[in-house]
């Protein structure tokens, strides 16, 4: 070893054994000063040694301080550490000994050392409080609130300083806010648990109030879960079949449905059950008895309040003797049916036999009065000077017969032109207005002998018959002239207006055609109420030839002209007011498209 080495070895022992004196010094120091044995502390600084007396101290005063939870510090204007406690210590991860003497700032991150210097100055001129992290001795960062107050001892001022460890603050406070949301967690689970038993104990009350009305009831009851298995029967139920309910749960039920009838059955149930759609099925369900008597089996889905499915539940009437009537009455409809179909076919065939019978005696009584007619026309210019007066009456008569004659089998020909007339022939637009038009003009004459005042208003177009239509208003319109009262001038009103449809319903009108209300009115003789039906049949009068001329055929053709329109024709009339003729015809023949 050379003598440079051995010199050196003997320099660091040296240096070793002085560390240790300080250090122990250092303790002592310390240990004086927790235990209140120093008064005063000298600190070299940068403009010499200074002096902190800790005169005064007791030791109660300093056991309080080392007892805190919290680190305690005395700082000089440099931020030197003059005095902290044991828990600065511990917060900081160093031995006391490493902490005094050192400078506060160095723990501030750079980041902060600003902020820190401005609760510095706050302090320095009377009370400051903070938060900022502060480093320990392992490098990491430790969030802390800052307060410092301004001390004087002996004139030497002095910066006290009290560090709080947040961290732990906020452990607790997240400890705080974890139980708070446990026990927040916990109320509603309870609340949720008190709801779900008033629920619970809402739905058995139910069930028993269900139950108790459903075995009370005179029908059958049934109750199904989502799986379609029956899990309730009534009482009814119970005592109609004569079983356990054990025996008809599930689908045990199906051992009572005829054998015949269970196929349907369980098709309907299926299907039904698969769309929660209700379903009503008729079928044959065995009776205690042994018997088999006809129910009407109605279901329908429940659902809970929140709409889910929870199965079905259903009830069954006994329709045993409605099903007997029914079927009874079906058979007497369906002969009652039968004899009317046949009574149609032999009224259809009397009447074309009569329509043929009418046309062929019109056309060959013709040739027979045409020439009575002639006869006694060339009898009464022949022999007309010679007759007596009792001839000349007797050819008066016979000439008025055979007019009578001649208008009658004219009439008799019109009728059956119309009642022959072909279903859907014959139809064109026709202008009722136009119509009106040739009657005024056809009956000039009447109507100047008359006097009479003829209105006509807003006729329409519709599709008719025009020849049809020709006869229908002149007839309507010739015996409003015929029967007007003596002395009394004849007003004839006719106006037109669509018909609504609430009078379509009431009519039993085709809804989807249009329809047009015709009334023709006049200032008559007028009939008796009794009379409105009868005015229209073939052959009636209500006054004799004596008074009225007629044949009682123009108001039967009327009604079989509005007929073979589609309309209706009816009469309303006062005795000695007057008369109202309402005619209804539709304004196509043709259902409108449809939108």
């Amino acid at each position: 070893m050379s003598d440079k080495q051995t010199e050196r070895q003997i320099h660091l022992t040296d240096e070793t054994a002085e560390l240790r004196i300080r250090l122990r010094e250092a303790e002592e120091t310390l240990g004086a000063i927790r235990n209140g044995e120093v008064d005063a502390l000298v600190v070299e600084g940068a403009d010499g040694p200074r002096i902190f007396t800790l005169q005064g101290a007791d030791q109660v005063y300093r056991s309080l301080i080392e007892g805190m939870n919290e680190g305690a510090l005395l700082l000089d204007r440099d931020s030197v550490i003059l005095y902290c406690n044991a828990c600065f210590a511990r917060l900081l991860q160093a031995p006391l000994e490493r902490v005094i003497g050192t400078r506060f700032r160095d723990r501030v991150p750079d980041g902060f050392k600003d902020h820190f210097s401005q609760l510095v100055a706050q302090g320095w001129e009377g009370r400051s409080k903070g938060e900022l992290p502060l480093r320990t001795m392992s490098g990491l960062l430790m969030p802390c609130s800052l307060s410092m107050n301004l001390l004087s001892h002996h004139d030497t001022p002095a910066l006290g300083l009290v560090v709080t460890d947040l961290s732990a603050q906020r452990e607790i406070t997240d400890t705080r806010a974890l139980v708070e949301m446990q026990n927040e967690t916990i109320r509603r689970k309870n609340e949720d648990l008190e709801r779900q038993e008033l629920v619970r104990q809402k739905i058995e009350e139910s069930e028993n109030r269900f139950r108790m009305i459903a075995d009370t009831a005179p029908v059958l009851i049934w109750m199904t879960d989502t799986d379609k298995r029956c899990t309730f029967f009534n009482k009814s139920w119970l005592r109609f079949i004569g079983r356990t309910a054990e025996q008809e749960a599930s689908y045990g039920w199906t051992e009572n449905v005829y054998p015949d009838d269970l196929g349907n059955v369980l098709e309907v149930y299926t299907t039904s059950f698969d769309a929660h759609r209700e379903f009503c099925v008729e079928y044959r369900l065995r009776h205690h008895s042994g018997q088999y008597r006809w129910v009407s089996d109605t279901g329908v889905p429940r659902h809970d309040s929140d709409g889910t499915f929870l199965g079905f539940i259903g009830s069954c009437a006994d329709i045993t003797e409605h099903k007997t009537h029914t079927d009874e009455l079906t058979s007497r409809v369906a002969e009652r049916t039968h004899e009317l179909q046949e009574a149609n076919v032999n009224l259809e065939r009397s009447n074309t036999e009569l329509e043929r019978f009418a046309y062929v005696a019109s056309h060959d009584l013709q040739e027979p009065l045409r020439k009575i007619t002639t006869v006694s026309g060339r009898l009464g210019k022949k022999y007309g000077e010679a007759l007596t007066d009792d001839g000349k009456m007797m050819l008066d008569i016979m000439t008025r017969a055979a007019n009578r004659m001649k208008m009658l089998i004219e009439s008799l020909l019109a009728f059956s032109r119309v009642a022959r007339q072909e279903k859907d022939t014959g139809f064109e637009k026709t202008d009722l207005n136009a119509v009106m038009g040739n009657i005024v003009s056809d009956l000039e004459i009447k109507i100047k002998e008359t006097g009479a005042d003829i209105q006509c208003h807003g006729l329409p177009k519709i599709e008719a018959i025009p020849q049809q239509m020709q006869q229908l208003f002149q007839n309507l319109v010739s015996n409003a002239l015929k029967f007007s009262k003596p002395g009394t001038a004849p007003r004839i009103t006719i106006h037109a207006q669509p018909l609504p449809d609430s009078q379509k319903q009431e009519l039993t009108l085709d809804a989807q055609l249009p329809y047009v209300h015709i009334a023709i009115s006049d200032n008559g003789i007028g009939f008796e109420k009794e009379y409105a039906e009868r005015i229209f049949v073939i052959f009636q009068r209500l006054h004799g030839h004596a008074e009225y001329a007629g044949t009682g055929i123009g108001l039967a053709i009327c009604k079989q002209v509005v007929e073979n329109h589609g309309g209706i024709l009816t009469a309303d009339s006062v005795p000695g007011v007057g008369s109202t003729f309402n005619i209804i015809l539709p304004e196509s023949q043709r259902r409108a498209a449809p939108q």
